[in-house]
């Protein structure tokens, strides 16, 4: 069973849009191995430019993958940081007790903490983007505060839940 046995990658594409919308969050939906089912709707320049980048790409899915792996431990939604120190969620998405995927988020920083320019700055090298760019595309990036990610990462558990209980009807 896969996201999209249970919702079209439109339907997860509407739910990202609302969540990318409120967090600043680029939001995607995966299957279990990792595959997008709809395209990201990039939020920040940085990101954009760093995933077009083979080596970049590589470590968004490092990154995806590793925080997918502990959320399939904890069976919860988890926010944890990329190799760049942004924000990454991971929110499951459960049929039938399993999951079959995941839904959320990446791409922004804690308020809290301010925008981590010194792993931004070496995260960009790695994908061949140099320190001034990084500065630049940086500006793009939102900041969240942990109040309003909690309460969104609900409103998405909310939207998933609801897809699979109408496929289950």
């Amino acid at each position: 069973m896969k996201p999209t046995d249970i919702a079209t990658p439109a339907e997860w594409q509407n739910i990202q849009s609302l969540f990318s919308a409120i967090t600043g969050l680029t939001s995607v939906t995966f299957d279990i191995d990792g595959n997008p089912v709809s395209p990201a709707d990039f939020q920040n320049e940085f990101c954009r430019v760093f995933k077009s980048s083979p080596e970049g790409a590589k470590l968004c899915r490092e990154s995806h993958m590793n925080i997918a792996q502990e959320a399939m431990v904890t069976k919860k939604p988890l926010i944890g940081r990329c190799k760049a120190g942004l924000i990454k969620v991971v929110v499951p998405i459960f049929y039938n007790g399993e999951i079959i995927g995941f839904t959320g988020g990446c791409g922004v920083y804690h308020k809290d903490f301010g925008l981590d320019i010194v792993s931004l700055i070496e995260a960009g090298a790695l994908a061949g983007i140099e320190a001034e760019k990084v500065r630049e595309l940086a500006e793009t990036i939102r900041g969240i505060d942990k109040e309003t990610i909690d309460e969104e990462i609900k409103i998405l558990q909310t939207k998933v839940e609801a897809i699979v209980k109408r496929h289950q009807i």
